[in-house]
């Protein structure tokens, strides 16, 4: 028989992903080796304190609602929240909340995904189309500017009603 904790100690503590337990009360009561390398918080510094202490105050309500959401037993999508770091610099991170039922005990889990890299770049590329969209608009102007020219130059032009080529008379 394999020694099941053993391997979900393995795996928790190799995986790039943060890995939370809290409590009812909303406490961390488990974070993996993850969480403090992404978080810079010490483990024993994390564990016992209340998830919401790490939740950007705009994020919370909503993680507040999908906890409860969660506790009774339903299944929500990932969500895009951010989490304060000892830093006190704020991450990007998309959050997958489960339930857990051990014995008598229900607990909150989560799967934690920084996505600060992502957020970037998606930041650069809208920088980038709202700039191509500004040369788009600059050059469509500058073409309309010039079919306005060239009608005003053919009403002034004396052209050929039969041959179309340019009198010179």
């Amino acid at each position: 028989m394999i020694d099941v904790e053993k391997y979900f100690l393995a795996i928790a503590n190799t995986t790039s992903d943060m890995i939370h337990l809290n409590d009812a009360d909303g406490r961390i009561i488990y974070a993996n080796q993850a969480t403090e390398k992404a978080l810079g918080y010490p483990l024993n510094k994390l564990i016992n304190t209340y998830a919401f202490e790490i939740i950007h105050p705009d994020d919370r309500e909503i993680i507040k609602a999908d906890m409860f959401t969660i506790s009774r037993g339903n299944q929500l999508p990932a969500r895009e929240i951010r989490l304060l770091a000892e830093d006190g610099s704020y991450i990007d991170v998309e959050v997958r909340g489960f339930l857990v039922s051990l014995e008598k005990d229900t607990y909150i889990g989560a799967i934690i995904r920084d996505i600060s890299n992502r957020k970037k770049t998606e930041m650069e590329l809208d920088g980038y189309r709202n700039r191509l969209e500004a040369l788009v608009r600059e050059r469509t102007l500058k073409l309309e500017q010039a079919i306005r020219e060239i009608k005003t130059l053919q009403g002034v032009i004396p052209i050929c009603f039969f041959c179309k080529k340019i009198r010179d008379d």
